[in-house]
Order: structure tokens, then sequence, then C-alpha cells
């Protein structure tokens, strides 16, 4: 009789990943990493432009409770012989936004966290320490003036400035300021703007604006290209995926182009004939 031949024990079968699978998973979730991050980072671009309106409109109303108070017209675009440009102290000094500044020691190290301010877009990375007009004694919070976000001048009269240097207070006498109700254009004019260029010390353009200087970098006053050398005298910003966020006179808040902003849309004083108007546009 032939003997049976019987197995031998069963070996457990090993489950494990061959190198291939491997790397057919990892090249899955690159390619998932790579379809994703696009839209995380425009999620996140897109929360910082709407955290930046959301500024604007704080500051609108800001301005509303402003001109309420004193008698019908905006902070001072600028303060005594047109060198001090601290226009978002107003609202400190007045008590109508509570949110402190950040004070420092003449090197820069913070002495009180004012915490955070509506006047700082959170798209623009910049230091809130730069330096004062005497820049070997004293540090300022960039938030005095102006933080992200570049101020219309026209809400100054011209030769406003030898009538605040006869008599300073805080805030300031109304007397030398345009009446709000002045602009007959309040939603086309122009307030406030995100400025280009972080501010890196009080001498710096881009806390303030006019029809003169509003082009610069982009064109020239006749409406030719601006030289390549001007790109730093640059006022309009364009930090949301190329655009610029704006508060318009009457307070509500837009988004445009830096190159669909027109002359007659930044002056609400100077510009009475719409056919004298320089080229607008980029």
């Amino acid at each position: 009789m032939r003997g049976r031949v019987t197995a031998g024990p069963l070996r457990a079968r090993r489950c494990a990943f061959t190198l291939i699978e491997l790397l057919v998973v990892v090249s899955i979730i690159a390619l998932l990493i790579s379809i994703l991050l696009p839209s995380l980072r425009r999620a996140r671009d897109q929360a910082k432009d709407v955290s930046c309106k959301a500024n604007l409109r704080s500051m609108g109303q800001a301005f509303v409770q402003y001109a309420e108070r004193y008698n019908g017209v905006w902070p001072a675009p600028i303060d005594s012989l047109a060198t001090e440009n601290r226009w978002p102290r107003m609202f400190f000094d007045g008590k109508i936004i509570d949110q402190g500044l950040n004070t420092y020691t003449d090197d820069g190290a913070v002495i009180r966290n004012g915490g955070a301010s509506v006047f700082l877009c959170p798209a623009e990375k910049a230091p809130r320490a730069i330096r004062n007009w005497n820049s070997t004694t004293h540090t300022v919070d960039r938030v005095e003036v102006g933080g992200s976000y570049a101020y219309n001048e026209e809400i100054q009269r011209p030769g406003a400035t030898d009538a605040i240097q006869r008599g300073r207070k805080s805030p300031p006498e109304p007397g030398f300021i345009q009446k709000v109700d002045f602009c007959k254009r309040p939603s086309a004019v122009i307030a406030l703007m995100d400025n280009h260029t972080p501010i890196k010390d009080v001498w710096a353009p881009g806390w303030r604006y006019n029809r003169e200087n509003f082009f610069d970098g982009y064109r020239k006053m006749d409406g030719t290209p601006a030289p390549a050398s001007w790109v730093e005298r640059r006022i309009i910003g364009n930090r949301h995926a190329g655009r610029l966020n704006a508060m318009a006179m009457d307070t509500h808040v837009v988004s445009r182009r830096p190159m669909d902003v027109r002359y007659d849309e930044v002056s609400w004083t100077r510009w009475t004939d719409m056919q004298s108007l320089p080229p607008g546009g980029l």
C-alpha cells in the first residue's frame, strides 16, 4: 500500500505592500496635495481679502462717528508743516477706536502691546515698529501713520498746514478740513486704499495720496508710462491677487484693479471740469 504524502504545516502568508504599490500610493498622495494646495492658498488669500475689507468697513464706521462728533469733518491727513502724518491717532485720542497702539523702546522692543489693529491688512507682512522722524532716538507704531492704508489728502484744503501751525489740538480744530458733505460724488471718490509698499519709516511714501502723486510709479501726469525707477514711488496697492481694496467717501468698500482707477476718483475738490482731466487708467 502506497503511503500518502502529507503536506507540512502551512506557512502563514505575510501581508505587505510591495515597493511598486508603495510608490503608487506616494504618487497619488503627492498628486492630491498638488491639486489641493492652490485651492488652500486661494482660500487663505480670500480670507485675508475678506478681513481687509472688514477693516475698511470698521474704519468707515469710525470716520462716520468722527464726523458726527467733530462738525462734519474727518481727521486731517497731515499735521504741522506737512511733516507729521499721524491721522489714525485722531481716532484713538477721540476714544472712537479702543484698540491700543504699541509702544516701543528706542531700539524697537515692545513696551506695551496694543493688540490687533484695523489699520493693518492681514495680507501685508511688515513689522509694526518703524523709525520716527528722529530715527536715532525714537520708534513708533506703524499704525500711527496709517498702517496698510493710504489716506486721501484732499480732505485737507490748500494752505491748511498754516492753519494747523497756528493752533494744534488733539483732535484738531476742523476749520481747515473739507466737510464730508462737500464731496458731491461720495460713492465714486476713494478716501482710503491699500498702499503699495509697507511703510518702513515715517518719511516713506504710501501713507497718503492726492492727484499729484496717485499714479507715481505707474503713469506720469500726462498719461505716459513712468520710468522703471519710479516703482518705489507707487501709492496704489495690489496685494489682493493683483487688486486693491478701497473705501469710498460714502464708506462703502470696493475692490479694483489699479489700472482701472481714474484720476477723478481720487480728487473731489480740484477736478471741477471733467473735460480737463489728464488721461486716466494705465
